[in-house]
């Protein structure tokens, strides 16, 4: 297990300034970082006026690293998201958001990621291209989950205290419908953006809402404590992991009924889809275990081991990778869906939840041209400053990690 963490790139430019003063003091600066050129020996400068050189200064911006593809994992207890460059799975930021986050889903277009903060009822809006937080919304009473419209104009909020669905506009970042609903928990958008399906809990169930109306037409019966749903790129079947009677139930969208219900592991929770709708993937939270459903005949055909107490999972649009959030210990499992092994383990905040549609491509900032001068010093010229040497630990150090909780309770 590993923890990489580097700057993230979205909108920072680090300028790299070379200068000297005489021809015998450089310098390099760059991203709070001091190295020393030697430059020339002080005999070589010898009889040189320093007052009256003309020397060069050349100032170059440089765009840190984006991730084309982030994981954004959402940490119920430390209250921040971590931000994951799937390229390399190194942590590339940390975003402080409100209290508990729990739900989370990266806009379409990768250029915002909404979070549901379960503890103070609002909703944080990421800028992707600098992850930071732009906006707070308020939503309904103890937020879980939250999906958002293909087309990236409507996000979707499950309220699970106050029996409601809020709908927001994500032009302005303001509330414009709340629909009623019982108890509900997950939340997935059809991918024709016609409808949107919410798990109800306590009440078994999944209500169908009319996304252009933002009214409940249909309310399917499922399997006991359904929690998380996903919907098949085709539009054509929904999932939804029942955590109390451990299984899957599968919904035919075109008639709202349930046409298979699939056993799984322990408590079920998670269940995300690949990109080419040939696997289910569910996160077992009492078994530590990923379930793999081959759709064609909706059948368990592998079982991953992973961390402990999973609860989100999504997969890479490329379909080759598969990321699981382990509340019990921290960590983020990855993986590989050509052999269904776990080819890495990241470590993350304290509490990871990432309840949704938590991966998607990022939309990053251009960077600044280079701009080059040439102006004229005056300074007197001075000797070259030795650094002082590193002792001890170099480098931050490492704030202890709280002890592991067992599944996220969200608040009632």
């Amino acid at each position: 297990m590993r923890t990489i963490i580097r700057s993230i790139c979205p909108g920072f430019l680090l300028p790299l300034v070379l200068f000297s003063a005489g021809a015998f003091l450089g310098m390099l600066v760059t991203a709070g970082q001091v190295k020393h050129d030697p430059g020339p020996s002080r005999e070589a400068n010898d009889g040189i006026d320093a007052a009256s050189l003309q020397v060069p200064v050349r100032t170059t911006f440089v765009q840190t690293p984006c991730p084309a593809i982030g994981a954004y994992i959402t940490n119920f207890n430390s209250n921040t998201v971590s931000v994951i460059d799937t390229s390399d799975d190194t942590i590339v930021a940390t975003v402080n958001v409100g209290s508990s986050p729990f739900g989370i889903a990266v806009k379409p277009d990768g250029t915002r990621v909404y979070v549901a903060n379960n503890g103070d009822n609002t909703v944080s809006v990421i800028d992707a291209s600098n992850n930071t937080v732009v906006a707070t919304v308020e939503v309904g009473t103890s937020p879980l989950g939250v999906a958002v419209k293909p087309d990236g104009a409507r996000a979707y909020v499950t309220n699970r205290t106050n029996n409601s669905v809020s709908v927001i506009d994500t032009s302005n970042n303001v509330v414009v419908d709340t629909v009623v609903v019982l108890s509900p928990y997950g939340v997935a958008v059809r991918p024709d953006g016609m409808r949107a399906y919410v798990s109800n809990h306590d009440h078994n169930s999944v209500s169908v809402i009319d996304t252009a109306s933002d009214t409940v037409v249909a309310t399917i019966d499922v399997g006991t404590a359904p929690q998380g749903v996903a919907v098949r790129p085709d539009g054509t079947l929904a999932y939804v992991a029942n955590s109390g009677s451990f299984t899957v139930s599968v919904i035919d969208t075109s008639n709202n009924t349930v046409v298979d219900t699939v056993p799984v592991g322990s408590f079920p929770n998670g269940v995300a889809i690949k990109p080419d709708g040939t696997r289910v993937y569910v996160t077992n939270n009492m078994d530590s275990t990923v379930s793999v459903i081959d759709t064609s005949n909706d059948t368990v055909v592998a079982t991953v081991p992973i961390g402990s107490f999973p609860n989100g999972v999504a997969v890479k649009p490329d379909g080759t990778s598969v990321y699981a959030a382990n509340f019990g210990d921290n960590t983020v499992s990855v993986i590989d869906t050509s052999n269904n092994t776990v080819t890495d383990t990241v470590s993350v905040g304290n509490g990871p939840v990432a309840l949704g549609d938590f991966i998607g491509a990022v939309s990053c900032a251009s960077p600044t041209p280079t701009a080059t001068s040439t102006p004229t010093l005056t300074a007197t010229a001075t000797a070259t400053p030795t650094p002082t040497p590193c002792t001890g630990r170099c480098g931050p150090t490492p704030r202890p990690r709280p002890t592991p909780q067992p599944r996220p309770t969200p608040r009632e």
